[in-house]
């Protein structure tokens, strides 16, 4: 998601806002002029909830739930918190209005009660495949800085892994938020292979409904996370500009499938102060393709952005056995025309990772470049992260990728078009 403090908006790619639900039937993309389809609801509730394994509320930090109703029916919606050691901390229970969105702020779900400094949220709904959610995450530092978690659906038909891929990671700064969604006791495997120096692999052990907060490539630091200024103090450890390295991160448990949920972030830190990018971890056993699409890669300056000039960069990581051939290629509109371009070909080890600058993509004013990445690598096993980073005010906007071959589509939560602000749908 791209939102430059509340003025500018946010930036969704592909073609519509979507969170993984049971089903999803087709319906117009966001943006279209066309009234909504008329999309029904589902015959049986959701059998997990939505998850959103990190919230963070302190004097720095804030988050806020964005939930959108796109049925033509109401649904009603309940949103726990839960504090670090599982416990439920408050709930809020909210009927949403066919079309509707609403915000939910951590005092509102509270009930005006201070909240919890770390915790996780969990979204049940009795109608699901028209529920979208996500959960904004705010930095009042200098700049403000804005990062967004996709909220997990944890499902017994997948795998009991899950992998992500870290930006600047090298100075073992990066968190995990591992949710437990389990009334059993789990052991948990945390696996890093940064992309210079060893592999680094532990064991915790995560107790029922806990969130366990832990740095997987930690190396000399603390591996435990404990308080909010932990999180903001983990800057400091960030490696200075020009020395940006990738970390891949694998978190296993000996639980069954849908029984735990990852998000992570990892502090960067600059001359003004730390700032926040996020690591998305997706279940391999999902993955449908072997490759993946990204859209809207600022390049250069561009008026849809705040001021700076955008540099974007890739970081890629192969969690399988074997060696995998990976093509980086733009597919760009310059002048009107698509145009192709074979930007890089790389070869990652088993297990290796790596940051690949993009600097030979043309410009894009109009943020009309998009990224496709092939690889021979099996589905799940090659995943990435791309980021552009600008200046001062904005240091970095993340991009979500889709996989080629994937229902749902990639995007920015929420889709906004309040006063003030500025939203843009890119079509690739």
């Amino acid at each position: 998601m791209l939102k430059t403090a509340r003025t500018a908006g946010l930036l969704a790619a592909i073609v519509s806002l979507a969170i993984p639900a049971a089903a999803q039937s087709p319906h117009p993309a966001a943006g279209e002029n066309s009234k909504p389809a008329e999309m029904s609801a589902p015959s049986a509730p959701m059998a997990m909830p939505s998850v959103a394994p990190l919230y963070i509320e302190s004097g720095d930090f804030s988050s806020v739930l964005n939930l959108v109703n796109e049925l033509s029916v109401p649904v009603q919606v309940a949103v726990d918190a839960y504090s670090l050691d599982g416990v439920k901390a408050a709930s809020e229970t909210v009927t949403m209005a066919p079309y509707s969105s609403r915000q939910l702020s951590m005092e509102s779900i509270f009930a005006g009660a201070v909240p919890l400094q770390l915790g996780s949220i969990r979204v049940n709904a009795d109608h699901t495949s028209g529920l979208l959610a996500a959960l904004s995450l705010t930095h009042r530092g200098s700049p403000v800085t804005y990062f967004d978690e996709e909220l997990a659906m944890p499902s017994m038909e997948g795998s009991s892994v899950a992998r992500g891929v870290a930006d600047d990671a090298g100075g073992g700064t990066a968190i995990t938020a591992i949710a437990s969604l389990s009334s059993s006791p789990q052991t948990i495997t945390l696996s890093c292979a940064p992309e210079n120096g060893a592999a680094q692999r532990r064991t915790l052990a995560l107790a029922p409904n806990q969130t366990l907060l832990a740095r997987p490539c930690a190396g000399d630091l603390p591996p435990a996370v404990l308080s909010s200024s932990d999180i903001e103090n983990g800057g400091s450890g960030a490696p200075a500009s020009g020395s940006r390295t990738a970390a891949a991160i694998s978190v296993t448990s000996d639980a069954m499938p849908g029984e735990f949920a990852v998000y992570g972030i990892v502090p960067h830190g600059s001359g003004n102060g730390p700032f926040f990018t996020s690591v998305n971890f997706s279940d391999p056993k999902t993955r449908r393709a072997t490759g993946s699409v990204y859209v809207g890669v600022p390049v250069g300056p561009s008026p849809l952005l705040t001021e700076g000039s955008y540099s974007p960069e890739i970081s890629v990581a192969n969690f399988g056995p074997a060696a995998a051939t990976i093509t980086l290629e733009s597919a760009s509109t310059v002048n009107g025309a698509p145009q192709r371009t074979t930007l890089a070909t790389i070869v990652l080890a088993g297990g290796e990772s790596k940051t690949v600058p993009l600097s030979n993509m043309p410009l894009s004013p109009g943020l009309t470049n998009g990224l496709r990445i092939h690889t021979d690598g099996a589905p799940g096993d090659v995943l990435s992260k791309l980021v552009s980073r600008g200046g001062s005010q904005l240091p970095v906007v993340e991009m979500l990728d889709k996989d080629e071959r994937g229902a749902f589509n990639a995007g920015g939560h929420p889709w906004d078009v309040e006063p003030g602000v500025t939203s843009t749908l890119l079509l690739f």
